[in-house]
């Protein structure tokens, strides 16, 4: 077998994911030749949510979110591409599944609408339906956050752990209307978990339009020293920058997530370019705890807790970051080891990927907004 990395084919075909093998076979999702397709509509509101289409010709079908409706339908997806995907392992053909699809309409949010099986030149058309509303998914309903980094002078608090740990630092700056959470390498898997509690309030207090520096001052009123963590410090301090916000940072230790020298290879937690993800559930309750979403272009994958999902959701968290190291570790792209995982039937933890569940995103933000608003 050759060492050489694949080259990453997504940004020449529609899913990425077609080329990994093994997996459950799939129609593809592109054709320039005649389509057909219903409308899938919102149960409780009516609105339209997306597409399925089909093309016996190429062998392709796919769920087509409409992106004027958000993150609501982008996930309505994961049941209609888990659908046609039993159809091909089946050995249907596509107008089979659209058929079939059509006879039991139900899905998660949406169903099929009556009578609405329609033709088309091709899926581009589908993609793009005659609408006259904006279609931008980055417009819509995105949670409002912070700059992530400025390189201007800082106010910072220090957020300690019951016995007086350092578990990290929350910082803001008005001018640039930024803030973030710095986490404290040595405070282990505790300090990767309060990040998250502490990036929600910051969410929270950026949705209320409150400038970095009030959020900071918030955290310090309502920070309890009886509770899992709290604000070590009563007032603000001062940092010229960033790198001067903590302690170790001033013994030129990187502290912004950025790996130290000799530190374990981690994908980049960001990226705008276009993602896959897939949702994590519950292994007891079923309950959806979060999504983890990777991008070739920017070398980028992680996992996204879902917002209502508690403590529960963002404790789980670091299962799977621990199963992204060990992939790039192991020098596999984000796609290949979002395919491994998705493929692999136990994992530790408390969650476990839903199968049917793949599904693509413009970028992390539209997996984010997934996870903060269902």
């Amino acid at each position: 077998m050759s060492s050489e990395q694949p080259k990453p084919s997504r940004f020449d075909e529609d899913v990425h994911f077609n080329l990994v093998s093994p997996g459950p076979p799939r129609y593809q999702t592109y054709t320039g030749k005649p389509v057909r397709y219903f409308t899938v509509v919102d149960k409780q509101r009516g609105a339209v949510l997306g597409y399925v289409w089909a093309n016996d010709e190429d062998d392709a079908a796919a769920w087509e979110p409409r992106e004027a409706a958000g993150p609501r339908a982008f996930s309505e997806g994961g049941i209609w591409h888990a659908r046609l995907e039993d159809a091909k392992q089946r050995g249907l053909l596509p107008s089979q599944a659209l058929e079939e699809l059509l006879a039991s309409p139900e899905g998660n949010n949406g169903r099929a609408a009556p009578d609405c099986l329609t033709d088309a030149p091709n899926a581009a058309t589908v993609e793009n339906p005659r609408t006259t509303e904006p279609l931008t998914f980055e417009e819509v309903d995105s949670p409002q956050r912070y700059a992530r980094t400025t390189d201007k002078p800082v106010q910072y608090v220090t957020v300690a752990g019951p016995q007086g740990t350092v578990l990290g630092y929350v910082w803001a700056n008005d001018e640039d209307d930024a803030a973030g959470w710095q986490t404290n390498p040595g405070g282990g898997d505790e300090a990767f978990n309060m990040g998250a509690l502490y990036v929600s309030k910051l969410r929270d207090a950026k949705a209320r339009s409150a400038p970095p520096t009030t959020a900071l001052s918030e955290l310090i009123r309502e920070s309890d020293p009886a509770g899992p963590s709290h604000i070590a410090s009563g007032t603000p301090e001062q940092a010229p920058s960033l790198q001067d916000v903590s302690p170790k940072s001033r013994l030129e230790e990187p502290m912004f997530f950025r790996e130290k020298p000799g530190g374990p290879a981690r994908y980049q937690d960001w990226t705008e370019k276009p993602v896959q993800y897939l949702t994590i559930v519950d292994k007891e309750s079923g309950s959806i705890l979060g999504y983890l979403w990777a991008g070739d272009e920017d070398d980028a994958s992680a996992y996204e807790p879902r917002e209502a999902g508690g403590p529960r959701a963002t404790n789980e968290g670091m299962v799977w970051i621990n199963e992204l190291r060990a992939a790039k570790a192991r020098g596999l792209l984000p796609s290949q080891a979002l395919a491994k995982l998705y493929g692999a039937p136990e994992h530790a933890g408390h969650g476990r990927p839903l199968p049917g569940s793949l599904a693509d995103a413009p970028n992390a933000a539209a997996v984010e907004a997934i996870a903060f608003s269902c």
